[in-house]
């Protein structure tokens, strides 16, 4: 028995029930549901149960089934929304929030042929997932062409950047801005006189990303002969390009933050900046060491710099 896992938060009801008229021809008993059921079915091939929360899961005789069935599935999967555009680019960040390490944001344009491709791969929000598979998917995505970006920082230069500009949201700013430029003219060819959809994970107020933003995209439209439409959005990551930048964003960050528990010589170094353990490890290193490890503006980092 083969079980796979698919996450449809990108969906809307009515699709859901297209993908499951769709399934029937393949499925076609309708078994009983329950409260947190909202279609099951069964067949030759083995069995299939959308939950409500969109979590979608096969159970079946044969792997190799699977492709059939993304054959089929593939028209649907992909959301109406997108539809009038040549790509979507998904662009996130990680480690804003971790004491230790650096900062790292991606950006990556998907487009409707690879789209079905990525969901099956097992592509969803990074902070849904266990570092682990991540990096799984990060091994089985090696073989698909899409254009992406990826910029980390470390430590030591995110605290520089941080003593001129004085501000962690206009940090994201700067790198966002930095990563998108060279993003576009990488891959000018590929988006020339294409309709492009920018969703960006909202760090900040949606109008004022519109007011940062717009000028940028303005710019970019005139150089490389392309259109823009952007969508900062709360809780992008529900959006499959935003959560592929997500585990890129979040695959370089953890790199570099196994480099300096390495660095450090420790067994252990906490994530985030609520462990109990954070103290301990800041007080027993060197003022200096702290800038090359560590976000110094942080108040957990600070009375340590005192």
């Amino acid at each position: 028995m083969v079980v796979k896992v698919l996450s449809l938060n990108f969906l809307k009801d009515e699709d859901l029930l297209k993908i499951k008229e769709v399934l029937k021809e393949l499925f076609p008993i309708e078994e009983k549901k329950d409260n947190y059921i909202f279609f099951s079915l069964k067949g030759p091939l083995g069995k299939v149960i959308l939950y409500k929360t969109k979590k979608l899961l096969f159970y079946l005789k044969n792997e190799k089934d699977l492709e059939l069935i993304f054959n089929k599935l593939k028209d649907y999967l992909y959301p109406k929304e997108f539809n009038n555009y040549d790509f979507i680019i998904g662009a996130d960040e990680s480690g804003k929030g971790d004491t230790f390490g650096g900062l790292a944001v991606s950006v990556v344009g998907v487009n409707k042929d690879i789209y079905a491709k990525l969901l099956l791969l097992g592509v969803a929000d990074s902070k849904l997932l266990k570092d682990k598979n991540i990096f799984n998917i990060i091994q089985k995505i090696k073989n698909l062409s899409f254009p992406y970006k990826i910029k980390y920082v470390s430590p030591y230069f995110y605290n520089k950047i941080f003593e001129h500009l004085k501000n962690s949201l206009k940090i994201l700013d700067y790198l966002y801005k930095l990563t998108f430029l060279e993003f576009f003219k990488e891959y000018r060819n590929i988006f020339k006189n294409k309709n492009i959809l920018i969703i960006l994970d909202a760090y900040r107020p949606i109008y004022h990303l519109k007011k940062i933003y717009f000028p940028l995209w303005n710019k970019i439209e005139k150089i490389y002969s392309l259109s823009i439409d952007f969508k900062p959005e709360t809780k992008a990551e529900r959006y499959l390009p935003v959560a592929l930048a997500s585990i890129l964003a979040r695959a370089a960050f953890l790199k570099g933050f196994k480099n300096i528990k390495n660095n450090l010589n420790l067994d252990f170094l906490p994530l985030g900046s609520s462990h109990k353990k954070i103290d301990k490890i800041l007080s027993s290193m060197e003022k200096e060491k702290l800038k090359n490890v560590a976000k110094v503006h942080f108040s957990n980092v600070k009375k340590y710099l005192r």
